[in-house]
């Protein structure tokens, strides 16, 4: 009956007990209610995965011992059953089986509509065909010993030969005898197989499969599914993962693709989204994440240390770089400290005699400048022209056709008297005007003011740019 999820707990280990082959509390449980189309049904169907504690137990101490954090533990059935929905996506409202023929034992599982309704293990498997053609064997009186390694070399090569089948291996053994060898544990696998076909019939309502898919080691021998096939009176058909998934691995290896059978329960594994089917002990579930972080915080220290030492050393050699070139300075300046304070003191009489000049200057009320152009005037003026001033002056203007380019000229005011000499005062001005025109030291020539004094004489200002 339909029951609340905490009492699942208790109530899915007392409804499998009879079911399972081993004690209950030495068991680990998984389950998952399965949804129905009639939802009147007062039953709730649940899906429930089992396994043993202690076989479990010893598969993650295996685990450890290679250094790998398991992530999830799960059973063959519900991997072959992920591998079915994932690459075959058949006819959801259909039926189908699949049998992986392993090494040790052999799993069927049957599939409809997209649920796996029944799983069972057989104890036959492939090693069984191996086993047979272990040991002595007589033929014609003669004994011909096979160890376990001759005996898989034969399996390999010829399968399972059919009774009419002539020839010999190379160990002198007929075919036929081979075929008869492997005989008892072929009706064996097949008697499992069609007793569990029956009772699931039977037990899940189901008049026919559809079809049956077969994996495993044992789907690779010779002759083996064509007999299955013939005898069940069903259609079987190999199922290789490779045709239906690649990888880069298995693209430089074209060789391993004939072996897809073999690696049907890991693609089945790797493919598996049925996260609620997990029986790693609760102690474990979770620490694959938390190795992961252990590893990635692991790597970061590592990397951070690494950094550290890098950025140290470059620290280290700037120290010392710089450590050097002080010592350099400091030797240089040693070496200089005489000139430097010989300089100082240079400086201080440098501005003391500045200030003295500008004193001198400012006193004589004359600029400096003003005796390079005494000198350039005395060449030109006139005996009877008498200079009463001469001002020094500077003019910035913007250059014509520039937004921010300038220009700074340099005036010379020339203030003096042209004294009467027989009426020709005005004549000496003009001459005079003309020698500074003709001049290279002087340019633009202006007599910006002329006037007669009651002595005779001509007072004038002329304003020329040196």
């Amino acid at each position: 009956p339909k029951s609340a999820r905490k009492e699942l707990v208790k109530a899915v280990p007392w409804a499998c007990r009879k079911d399972l082959p081993f004690p209950v509390e030495s068991t680990l449980f998984e389950y998952k209610p399965i949804d129905k189309q009639d939802k009147s049904d007062e039953k709730l169907d649940i899906f429930v995965v089992a396994a043993q504690k202690d076989l479990v137990s010893n598969h993650i101490e295996i685990l450890k011992d290679a250094q790998i954090v398991p992530s999830k533990v799960s059973t063959i059935p519900v991997a072959l059953w992920s591998l079915f929905n994932e690459i075959l996506k058949k006819e959801p409202q259909k039926c189908f089986g699949l049998i992986d023929i392993g090494a040790n034992s052999s799993h069927i599982i049957f599939i409809k509509n997209g649920q796996l309704e029944f799983a069972r293990q057989i104890s036959t498997g492939a090693g069984d065909f191996t086993e047979a053609l272990t040991g002595a064997i007589f033929i014609n009186g003669e004994e011909i010993s096979l160890d376990a390694k001759r005996a898989e070399s034969i399996k390999r090569k010829y399968g399972f030969p059919d009774e009419s089948q002539d020839g010999t291996t190379k160990e002198g053994i007929p075919l036929k005898e081979v075929s008869a060898l492997m005989g008892p544990v072929l009706e064996r696998l097949l008697s499992e197989i069609q007793r569990t076909i029956e009772f699931f019939k039977e037990k899940f309502d189901v008049e026919a499969l559809e079809s049956i898919y077969v994996t495993g080691g044992g789907a690779l021998m010779k002759n083996l599914i064509p007999r299955l096939s013939r005898e069940l009176k069903l259609e079987i058909e190999v199922l290789n993962p490779f045709k239906f998934v690649s990888f880069k691995k298995l693209k430089e290896k074209p060789e391993w693709h004939k072996m897809g059978p073999l690696f049907a329960v890991p693609i089945g594994l790797a493919l598996d989204r049925q996260k609620e089917f997990n029986l790693l002990p609760k102690e474990l579930k979770g620490s694959h994440v938390f190795q992961f972080l252990k590893r990635i915080f692991r790597y970061a220290l590592i990397i951070s240390i690494l950094i550290i030492a890098l950025l140290s050393q470059n620290v280290g050699r700037q120290f010392k770089k710089v450590q050097q070139e002080f010592k350099r300075i400091s030797t240089e300046y040693e070496a200089v400290k005489p000139r430097r304070e010989r300089f100082l003191f240079l400086q201080r009489e440098l501005k003391k005699l500045s200030a003295l000049r500008q004193s001198h200057a400012d006193r004589l009320d004359i600029n400096l400048n003003a005796a390079n152009h005494l000198r350039a005037l005395s060449h030109l003026v006139p005996r009877n022209i008498a200079f009463t001033s001469l001002k020094v002056s500077y003019e910035t203007r913007k250059i014509e056709g520039s937004d921010n380019e300038y220009q700074t000229r340099e005036l010379l005011l020339i203030t003096g008297v042209a004294f009467e000499n027989n009426s020709m005062e005005g004549v000496n001005l003009v001459k005079f005007l003309l020698d500074l025109e003709k001049s290279n030291y002087f340019y633009a020539i202006n007599l910006k003011s002329q006037k007669i004094r009651e002595d005779g004489g001509l007072e004038f200002t002329i304003e020329c740019e040196i």
